[in-house]
């Protein structure tokens, strides 16, 4: 996946590896604590709700790579010595 900005061409890539870790580890809060609250106590919903939070904190900001932006064709001045 890449996302691009129309006003300075930046662009940035979504890292596929650290998505599926990221979603790896939701199943996991949901199954764990989830059952633990079932089993125990429902003070382990809310240890559910604060590792989801964290969670959600992390896949909005570490799966996204900034890449450079592609010059522009029209831009590039030809090469020195080159006329």
């Amino acid at each position: 996946m890449l996302l691009k900005c129309p006003e300075c061409g930046g662009r940035v890539c979504a890292q596929p590896i650290v998505l599926g870790v990221l979603y790896f580890l939701y199943v996991w809060d949901v199954m764990l604590f989830g059952y633990l609250a079932y089993l125990d106590s429902l003070w382990y919903l809310a240890v559910m709700v604060v590792g989801w939070l964290i969670l959600d904190y992390f896949a909005i900001y570490v799966p996204l790579s900034p890449l450079r932006a592609k010059p522009d064709p029209s831009s590039q001045n030809p090469p020195k010595g080159h006329e």
